[in-house]
């Protein structure tokens, strides 16, 4: 019952941040369009495309809040859109200035630390799954069902681990190995995009985001590769993570 009534007061807080943070966002959108106005009367038309351009920033983040929809600090969706959100106002913050003094943090300290860590995993996957749905629109069929299926195993042992508890942490972490083994790592020559994706993954499931937090410590960004360009570190990492006592 305690333990209910504390999830209650989390899950208020963070609707209240988002309410709060989607006015100010609406308090700053109509201060920019009336300074584009005013710019578009002086012709002062580099000014005018700023303002269009901030205002269209504007726009993707009021409608990354209003996805979000957040229901509590247990619901996968509600965790996942929420974390998206944090990532489109950072990768973005030099714009919204208005927000300086708002961290996402008030919202992610209240959400359990493994919770956070499941949706950061879910956003990789489904990044990896829109990847696949290229190769579709390129005629790799079947490069991009093995994908797909790829996508949907890990799914599975992360419902498994992280929801229903059915499997430990060292089973986890074997069968997402024996996962990637299966994989045969496909298209891991076609696009860096996928191998960033892979080890963004693998990573995250088999340190449970210890790598990342410390990377973002070290070197400000969260993901661990940004890019890779051969399939080599990805072999060695899981190579290396293959051959750590589990």
């Amino acid at each position: 019952m305690l333990i209910d009534i504390d999830n209650n007061k989390k899950n208020a807080a963070i609707k209240e941040f988002l309410a709060t943070l989607l006015e100010k966002l609406e308090e700053e959108k109509k201060s920019i369009h009336d300074k584009k106005n005013i710019f578009e009367k002086q012709n002062r038309y580099y000014r005018v495309s700023q303002a269009y351009f901030y205002l269209e920033l504007i726009d993707l983040g009021m409608k990354h809040l209003k996805n979000i929809q957040f229901e509590s600090i247990d619901n996968i969706d509600s965790v996942r859109k929420l974390k998206e959100a944090e990532a489109f106002f950072s990768k973005h913050s030099n714009y919204f200035t208005c927000l300086k003094n708002i961290e996402f943090s008030e919202c992610t300290s209240k959400i359990n630390a493994q919770f956070l860590i499941y949706a950061d995993i879910e956003i990789q996957l489904d990044a990896l799954f829109d990847k696949a749905n290229d190769l579709f629109r390129q005629q790799f069929n079947a490069e991009g069902d093995a994908i797909h299926e790829l996508v949907f195993d890990f799914k599975r042992i992360n419902r498994a681990y992280f929801k229903t508890n059915e499997i430990n942490y060292e089973e986890y972490k074997l069968r997402a190995l024996f996962i990637m083994d299966k994989a045969k790592l496909i298209v891991i020559e076609q696009d860096y995009h996928y191998k960033m994706l892979f080890a963004n993954i693998l990573l995250l499931i088999l340190t449970l985001g210890t790598a990342f937090i410390l990377n973002k410590a070290i070197n400000g960004h969260f993901l661990f590769f940004q890019k890779i360009n051969n399939a080599e570190p990805l072999e060695k990492l899981h190579q290396t993570l293959s051959q750590l006592s589990l």
